[in-house]
C-alpha cells in the first residue's frame, strides 16, 4: 500500500512519522553489495508520438532495456516513462517497478524506480508530491529495496523537477527540491543508505542545496562545507547517495544507442553498500 507524504504543510518530524518502520533486517550486511545505478530520462512516448525524428515510445523502451542490460544496471530511476514504455521494461518479470504500470497512469509512471528482480525485492514503497510543469501535482516514488542474497537495504528515490527559466518554474523547482530534502532527512534517521536519482533541470544551485542541507554526496564530485564547490562537469540529470556508499566509475553515458532513445545523457555509476569502493 502506498501513502503520499504531504510535505507541503508537514514538519520534518511529521514526514518522518509517515515513513514506514524498518524491519529488523536493517542491521549492517555481512557482505558488501555492489550494483550499478543509473538515472534515465527515457523521453516519454507522449513527446514522440508524431515525431519524424524519434521512434515510438515502446520501441525506444525495448532499446532502453537493451542498454540497461548491456550496462549491467541493477537499479534505475526513470523520468518521463509512460505506461506503454514501463510495460515493455517490466514485461517478463526480469525487471520490477514502482509504481506498477499495470495499475498506474502516465503521470504516475513518469517518475519510476525499477530494479532487477533476481537481485532485489521490494520491502516498502511510498510517494511524495511536488508541483510540476506549472499546473500539475506529481507523485515521486520512494522505494525500499532488499538485496536478496545479503539482506542489505537501500532507499531509492526518482525525481523529476520542472524545467524552464521563468519565475514560476524556478519557484516549483525550489519547492520540489525542498520536499526532496525533507524526505531525505527523514529517511536518514532510519540509518539505511539513500540513493536519489533525477532529472532535476538544474545544476550548481541544485547541488549546493542538496549537498548543503543533507549528508548526501554526488559521485560526480564536488563538496559542501563552509562553501559550495559543485562538480566540474554537471548535467541536469543527477545521482546522489549517502556518504557510506562507495562509488566508482561515474560517467555521463552518451552513445549511439542512447542517441536513438533519449535526448538526455545518462549518469551511471557503480555503488557499493557496506564498504567504500576502492
Amino acid at each position: 500500500m502506498t501513502r503520499k507524504l504531504p510535505l507541503a504543510a508537514a514538519t520534518l518530524a511529521a514526514a518522518a512519522s509517515l515513513l514506514p518502520a524498518l524491519p529488523a533486517a536493517a542491521a549492517p550486511p555481512r557482505d558488501p553489495v555492489t550494483f550499478t545505478v543509473a538515472s534515465f530520462n527515457i523521453l516519454g512516448s507522449n513527446h514522440t508520438e508524431h515525431s519524424s525524428e524519434w521512434a515510438l515510445g515502446p520501441r525506444r523502451a525495448r532499446w532502453s532495456l537493451r542498454w540497461l542490460e548491456r550496462e549491467k544496471v541493477g537499479v534505475v530511476g526513470l523520468q518521463e516513462a509512460q505506461v506503454d514504455q514501463m510495460r515493455v521494461l517490466t514485461r517478463g518479470g526480469a525487471w520490477r517497478a514502482f509504481p506498477s504500470p499495470a495499475t498506474s497512469t502516465n503521470t504516475q509512471t513518469a517518475q519510476s524506480v525499477a530494479w532487477k528482480s533476481a537481485r532485489w525485492e521490494l520491502v516498502r514503497a511510498t510517494t511524495f508530491t511536488i508541483p510540476f510543469d506549472l499546473d500539475q501535482q506529481r507523485e515521486q516514488p520512494v522505494v525500499l529495496l532488499r538485496h536478496r542474497r545479503t539482506g542489505s537495504l537501500v532507499w531509492v528515490i526518482s525525481v523529476h523537477l520542472t524545467s524552464g527559466g521563468g519565475p514560476e518554474a524556478v519557484r516549483e523547482r525550489a519547492i520540489g527540491t525542498k520536499r526532496l530534502i525533507d524526505v531525505v532527512e527523514a529517511l536518514e534517521e532510519k540509518h539505511v543508505p539513500v540513493v536519489v536519482t533525477g532529472d532535476m533541470n538544474a545544476r550548481d544551485e541544485l547541488f549546493c542545496r542538496v549537498a548543503g542541507l543533507t549528508s548526501l554526496v554526488s559521485p560526480a564530485g564536488g563538496w559542501h562545507d563552509e562553501s559550495c564547490s559543485p562538480p566540474q562537469a554537471m548535467h541536469i540529470d543527477w545521482i546522489f547517495g549517502s556518504p557510506g556508499i562507495g562509488w566508482s566509475g561515474f560517467r555521463y553515458a552518451d552513445d549511439p544507442l542512447l542517441d536513438r532513445i533519449t535526448d538526455h545523457t545518462v549518469p551511471v555509476v557503480t555503488a557499493t553498500l557496506g564498504r567504500r569502493a576502492s
